[in-house]
């Protein structure tokens, strides 16, 4: 996944125009969650024998179609998707018999589609199912970090996960019955894939949209599900059709190409100001990046104050030991704010302010986080005024007052 450029699931929506274009209009939608339910129109035994006589895997042909639907929203010939792994295969002893979830989120990549047909992307992504099943724990940051790619909320190599399901056992109806099934997942999008063989004659392939926070209707969500089972089907029906139409090759191979330009030119723009700029590190900077790369594997030297500790490979439970660190060290940080301010300028920079705003001190010398006799001084006369004006009885005026 080395040198991805990563591109959002709704472009159109979220991409800025290239430089010296107009920007993207903003658009007045809300963000909305949505889970779309539908049915392949072909039988799932119709389905289980093309994928038999083209020699390849429910898995590999639902990766494939949704990596044709995910070029061709973005016109791009390089797309990375997540998809979730059991787990199970890995050579550990006693594996099998640990009654805990095991599974794991990784990517997969299909790079220069315009020149792959359905059958070949069906190959690739079946070799690397395969190459993948010794790395199937790695955790998904680590990834990102040997990528260098941002990582954490709204970042990432992908937002898009595709998640097969093993056929559901029969169950005897008299004895069980489903009362709830819920699920989340921290992806954007997610389709599911849900083989139900007991269901109708020949049984019934089900595919479920969940959408999380996307500036994307109901029925634009359909369309999504609707647009999958049509490159699905077309996968199955025609595998050596070319997943990118013949006359946009060229035209998505050069945008590709240009969004991956850009990105270059980002990084070592970036870089350059900060180094054009010639600030001195500050004092409490030098400790922060220090505290930061005790738990990493990168040399202090090569992380910048815009280095974030997700690109860095750095995840909550390292948060709350770099918190820790720093407590230690005097400075007063909660690890939910190293996760709000993953760089090490910004969480210099939050330090520095809250110490320009220093907890009242005790007599005893222990920090008070909140000092509610001089809040009571300053507000509580304006408190009660508006409360009179509101009609409020004067009775009510002390009883969200503290002990």
């Amino acid at each position: 996944v080395g040198g991805f450029c990563p591109v959002a699931f709704t472009p159109e929506l979220l991409e800025g125009k290239g430089e010296g274009e107009e920007g993207v209009k903003k658009v007045e939608v809300m963000r909305q969650n949505h889970v779309v339910k539908i049915a392949a129109a072909m039988s799932l035994q119709s389905i289980e024998e093309r994928i038999a006589h083209h020699d390849a895997s429910l898995l590999s042909v639902c990766q494939a179609a949704w990596a044709s639907l995910l070029a061709h929203r973005t016109s791009s010939t390089d797309v990375c998707l997540g998809s979730v792994v059991s787990g199970r295969t890995v050579p550990v002893e006693g594996l099998n018999r640990l009654v805990a979830p095991c599974f794991n989120t990784i990517p997969f990549r299909l790079r220069n589609l315009h020149r792959l047909s359905y059958l070949e992307a069906f190959r690739t992504l079946q070799g690397q199912n395969a190459e993948a099943v010794p790395w199937q724990m790695t955790g998904l940051r680590r990834v990102q970090n040997l990528a260098g790619v941002e990582g954490g909320e709204g970042g990432g190599l992908f937002d898009t996960l595709v998640l097969v399901q093993t056929a559901e056992r029969e169950m005897d109806g008299a004895v069980w019955s489903v009362e709830e099934d819920r699920g989340g997942m921290d992806f954007p999008v997610v389709v599911e894939i849900v083989p139900r063989p007991g269901v109708g004659e020949g049984g019934v392939l089900e595919v479920i949209l969940h959408t999380h926070g996307l500036l994307l209707d109901e029925g634009e969500v359909r369309n999504v599900v609707g647009e999958f089972e049509k490159f699905f089907e077309k996968a199955l029906r025609e595998p050596r059709e070319q997943i990118v139409p013949a006359a946009l090759k060229g035209e998505w191979a050069a945008k590709t190409a240009e969004r991956r330009d850009r990105k270059a030119r980002a990084t070592v723009g970036s870089a350059a100001d900060e180094e054009a700029a010639g600030r001195e590190w500050t004092e409490l900077e030098i400790t922060v990046r220090g505290v930061i790369a005790a738990f990493t594997t990168v040399p202090e030297a090569e992380i910048g104050r815009g280095t974030s500790i997700y690109r860095l490979g750095l995840d909550s439970i390292n948060a709350v030991q770099v918190a820790t660190s720093l407590r230690g060290l005097g400075h007063k940080v909660a690890a939910n704010e190293v996760l709000m301010h993953p760089s090490v300028g910004e969480l210099a920079g939050w330090i520095a302010a809250k110490s320009d705003h220093p907890a009242t001190t005790m007599s005893t010398g222990e920090v008070k986080d909140f000092d509610f006799k001089t809040f009571d001084e300053q507000h509580r006369a304006r408190i009660v005024e508006e409360l009179k004006a509101l009609g409020v009885q004067a009775a009510v005026e002390g009883v969200c007052a503290p002990a």
